[in-house]
């Protein structure tokens, strides 16, 4: 893996959050030139996402790296919903575990950009640049010439996996529908905690509705 920039790629991924990482393993498994750029010189060490499902495990695992995936996932084993009274309004359990991963699992999101970032050590036709900053592109009918930090690049395809706020999907103007909630939402993660119970926990208060997660490192996600 090289942090240089070439002047051409087969594939440009932008971002290099869980989805863009995941895809240059994918590719550079079957020998796919592939540069992927950051614009963010370090990866960023906050939790953000905690849960992944089985699909996701086994797309992981296609990239093989599954065996190191499983010693950084605590396996879900279910969750609880709890009315305002405090009354359990449902159970539900792990599921069954159908090809070879259960269907919710819990990962410390650093700890999975970590693991996928050190998968591209393995191929010397993918490049990780970070630090790097897409900030134009062009598209005629056999590639893509972007501007990457002032140098060109060409590219017979580009990804766009730059997250939510994708700046590529707006100069695209690509719509990107739905809502987030109405109200603001604290996130803890706590490292030690009293609460061990292996269940995810929905608290449904409409007064104030909190979810408690377990973690991988010995405690608990607090949602308000």
């Amino acid at each position: 893996m090289a942090s240089a920039i070439p002047p051409t790629t087969d594939v440009l991924i932008v971002g290099a959050g869980p989805t863009g990482l995941l895809t240059a393993n994918l590719l550079g498994q079957v020998g796919i030139r592939v540069l992927i750029v950051d614009r963010s010189p370090e990866p960023l060490n906050l939790p953000r996402a905690i849960s992944i499902d089985d699909e996701g495990c086994r797309s992981i695992d296609a990239a093989g790296l599954g065996e190191d995936l499983r010693q950084i996932i605590r396996p879900g084993a279910g969750s609880r919903y709890v009315d305002e009274t405090g009354r359990i309004i449902g159970e539900v359990g792990p599921g069954p575990v159908e090809y070879g991963w259960r269907r919710r699992n819990n990962f410390h999101q650093p700890d999975l950009e970590a693991l996928l970032t050190r998968g591209l050590g393995r191929f010397a036709n993918v490049a990780l640049a970070r630090g790097a900053e897409m900030t134009s592109f062009a598209q005629s009918p056999d590639k893509v010439t972007a501007t990457v930090d002032g140098q060109t690049i060409e590219a017979a395809v580009m990804i766009a996996a730059d997250g939510a706020r994708s700046e590529t999907r707006q100069k695209l103007a690509i719509p990107f529908p739905g809502e987030a909630y109405a109200q603001d939402w604290i996130v803890l993660d706590l490292y030690r905690d009293t609460d061990d119970e292996p269940i995810s926990k929905f608290f449904c208060d409409p007064a104030r509705p909190w979810v408690s997660i377990p973690t991988t490192f010995g405690g608990r996600r607090y949602e308000f």
